[in-house]
């Protein structure tokens, strides 16, 4: 039986109509650090902070070709690489987001060592989560976040996260005020959807 779907079943239906246009600024990262990187020696579960842009990791596949007299067949090869993306956060002047930072990417890289981490230290996993409308609301229980609709709401899985780079934005004696940002370049393996209850693979 096929899908079908159209504007048609929008708001005029009323409450039987379980849609509604997705926001583009109505999304949740959620981040776990590695076991290792804490704030004041405390180990954090979850790293979920005010962002500003999350650009959305691009899954795609190498396309192959092959050729038979005068006509192309195309397949998919191996999966590319995906893009590092850069995460913008507002500096809310929390000091134990700003360590957990700080320690994940002297994890990946000890500055004044020189010493480079092993992988299974530094490579995590999270969660992007597109919520419906109406939807900020944000209960904690033992393992994960759940949300008000959850039925409604789209999940990503992001793995083999780890921080590349962190850059502050430049200090202004002459700037009136504005919100510090801080960007995060991101190195992300893969990207998987996760359907309600969905787990996630053993991996990172």
């Amino acid at each position: 039986m096929p899908i079908i779907f159209n504007a048609n079943q929008f708001a005029p239906a009323g409450d039987a109509v379980a849609f509604e246009p997705q926001r583009q600024n109505n999304f949740v990262a959620q981040i776990e650090p590695p076991n290792a990187v804490g704030a004041d020696g405390e180990g954090v579960k979850h790293l979920m902070v005010t962002l500003e842009k999350f650009p959305f990791p691009e899954e795609k596949s190498v396309k192959k070709s092959i050729k038979f007299q005068n006509t192309t067949i195309h397949y998919a090869g191996s999966q590319d690489p995906v893009s590092e993306i850069t995460l913008t956060y507002r500096d809310f002047i929390d000091r134990q987001t700003a360590l957990v930072w700080q320690q994940w990417r002297r994890a990946v890289m000890d500055t004044l060592s020189g010493n480079v981490g092993f992988a299974y230290q530094y490579k995590t996993k999270g969660t992007l989560f597109k919520l419906p409308p109406g939807n900020g609301a944000i209960a904690q229980n033992t393992s994960d976040f759940t949300y008000e609709n959850d039925q409604y709401t789209r999940k990503w899985g992001i793995f083999g996260v780890w921080p590349m780079s962190y850059k502050e934005t430049d200090y202004d004696a002459t700037n009136d005020g504005d919100i510090v940002t801080v960007e995060i370049g991101l190195s992300i393996d893969f990207v998987r959807g996760i359907g309600n209850g969905g787990a996630y693979p053993d991996n990172k």
